[in-house]
């Protein structure tokens, strides 16, 4: 791999791996979070983050229990 970059001094690498169904719904429940923002503005510090997927039936009826689970950050005055 070549950096556009003559200084570059990082790499970043992505891999993925299939995983399995988790049962006979086609649908799951997927999270990633526990993301703290001093740490992952911060190159000199190790992070990491949560993950997990559910398997999950009757996804639209979750959805309107539920509602938007995204999170959506307030502006700072």
């Amino acid at each position: 791999m070549h950096s556009p970059y003559a200084n570059a001094r990082h790499v970043l690498l992505l891999t993925c791996e299939a995983i399995p169904n988790l049962g006979p719904e086609p649908e799951m429940f997927l999270f990633f979070g526990g993301f703290d923002p001093e740490t992952m503005r911060n190159p000199t510090k190790e992070a990491g983050f949560l993950a997990f997927l559910y398997p999950i039936s009757e996804a639209e009826r979750v959805r309107e229990r539920l509602g938007s689970v995204d999170y959506i950050p307030t502006s700072k005055v």
